[in-house]
């Protein structure tokens, strides 16, 4: 008789895997989790398989133009992109760079067929085009980029009411 042990252990595996891949970007801003890994360089993972790419792509630059403006650039680059093992959504992850001057050179560290990704977008720019679509004002803009300004594990102030 076989033993369901191997089958039982896979199941258990899968399950921890999905279970933290849906939990990981729990109470990040726009549902979306950013790790700093430098002053100007961060990688962004939308986490998310509900939308559709041209949407994805709209989060991810727009949630770029935040950080971007927070860290004092006009400019930011997308330098890698990688839609991972699991394709659009889940394993999505953007590695972008602010900078000062959209002369600044390119460098593309995505894989051949990731390269058209790469490329340089203006904060105002993005903001434009992007901040309506996304349902936001220019107020709203510029909360999302105060708020982003504060430091980690510092709680920010409160909203004033109207």
């Amino acid at each position: 008789m076989p033993s369901i042990r191997p089958a039982l252990a896979a199941m258990l595996a899968a399950a921890t895997l999905l279970s933290a891949c849906a939990g990981a970007n729990e109470g990040f801003p726009s549902g979306m989790r950013v790790d700093r890994l430098q002053d100007n360089r961060w990688t962004l993972y939308p986490g998310r398989v509900d939308v559709n790419e041209a949407n994805l792509q709209i989060r991810a630059y727009y949630r770029a133009a935040v950080l971007a403006r927070a860290a004092g650039y006009d400019w930011f680059q997308v330098v890698d992109y990688d839609e991972g093992p699991l394709g659009l959504g889940l394993g999505t992850k953007l590695q972008i760079v602010g900078v000062r001057d959209e002369k600044a050179p390119l460098t593309c560290l995505a894989e051949p067929e990731w390269n058209h990704m790469c490329v340089i977008r203006g904060v105002e720019q993005t903001f434009t085009e992007y901040g309506p679509q996304l349902g936001k004002t220019r107020a709203q803009i510029d909360e999302d980029v105060r708020i982003e300004r504060i430091p980690v594990g510092t709680e920010a102030p409160k909203k004033k009411k109207k």
